[in-house]
């Protein structure tokens, strides 16, 4: 059962990475070699976080389920005060979580949810291009 769910969740990851993939301000999942990605969630990234903001009230607008999930670790208030360091700023990782957007994958999904999420995405672009 649970290999059926995971190749149900690959399956429809693909598809949607087969139809992002055409937006060049939009990174997709990948997997590295030798491994295999079980798709527990699709988080894109986007090429500022501004495209993200604006993507994200889109897709809420649209009754698409979309969340910024990843807030940097050392951010928490936990690593704050635990830290020694008053600078306590790691760029790289900043920038990538203010760019990631994660967006609907569930096993069940239907070809109907999945084209009007693609649908929505080319609508997007269109207004912004």
């Amino acid at each position: 059962k649970l290999d059926k769910l995971i190749e149900m969740r690959r399956n429809n990851a693909k598809f949607l990475s087969d139809r992002l993939q055409k937006f060049k301000e939009i990174q997709t999942p990948n997997e590295p070699s030798g491994y295999k990605h079980i798709y527990q969630m699709y988080t894109i990234r986007l090429s500022n976080s501004i495209l993200r903001d604006k993507l994200h009230k889109f897709l809420i607008d649209k009754r698409i389920f979309s969340k910024v999930y990843f807030n940097p670790i050392h951010k928490t208030e936990f690593y704050q005060q635990k830290s020694s360091s008053q600078n306590n700023s790691l760029h790289i990782t900043e920038k990538i979580a203010n760019e990631v957007l994660t967006i609907p994958l569930y096993p069940n999904m239907t070809n109907e949810e999945k084209n009007y999420l693609i649908d929505a995405f080319n609508e997007f672009f269109e207004k912004i291009n």
